[in-house]
């Protein structure tokens, strides 16, 4: 805190960054014991910095942002959806992971992608957007960046790609196994 009242180069700009309970979330699950403890904590630092903030009356002079990365909902591997299932893998290449996966179909077959996965998703728990049918609220498509086409699971669902994430990830770095029908999160 001596940072904020030093006299010739006072701090502007501190930041903290705490990894839990973002590990602990995608190892144990959102709802877990082990998440409840980190948020504990999170919030008994919380509590302390501002107590420290007040103690040296820098409440009103000082901003405090608290952020956080993404939500997370469990998925089950029966909520796991492989767009592999509805149109030939050679037609298309996904960059990014679940929730949410852009597609790019190779020259030729932006149609035939496209109408396969929509068609699927009528009846899956999965939504699909050509570029210029993403919702507004996004402020997505006119950017660069957007795909031709973008897969959205739904809340609780995810994409085939989650299981290797979380094999690579959960099960190989940290050595949590999978629980019974509860192993992904996202």
């Amino acid at each position: 805190m001596a940072l904020f009242k030093h006299t010739r180069t006072p701090a502007n700009l501190v930041m903290l960054y705490f990894e839990e309970p973002d590990t602990s979330a995608h190892s144990f699950g959102p709802e877990s014991t082990e998440v409840l403890g980190y948020i504990q904590r999170v919030d008994n630092i919380t509590s302390y910095l501002r107590q420290r903030l007040t103690s040296l009356n820098l409440l009103n002079s000082v901003n405090v942002v608290l952020l956080s990365d993404h939500g997370m909902a469990t998925v089950t591997p029966q909520r796991i959806f492989n767009l592999t299932h509805y149109v030939n893998k050679a037609f298309f290449q996904i960059v990014d992971t679940s929730p949410i996966l852009q597609i790019y179909p190779i020259k030729g077959k932006e149609n035939t992608v496209y109408n396969a996965l929509k068609t699927a998703s009528q009846t899956a728990n999965f939504s699909i957007y050509r570029r210029n049918e993403m919702p507004q609220r996004w402020h997505y498509a006119q950017s660069n960046r957007a795909p031709p086409i973008l897969a959205v699971a739904n809340v609780g669902y995810a994409f085939n790609d989650l299981i290797e994430w979380y094999q690579d990830v959960v099960v190989k770095k940290i050595n949590i196994p999978c629980k019974k029908d509860v192993c992904f999160m996202r």
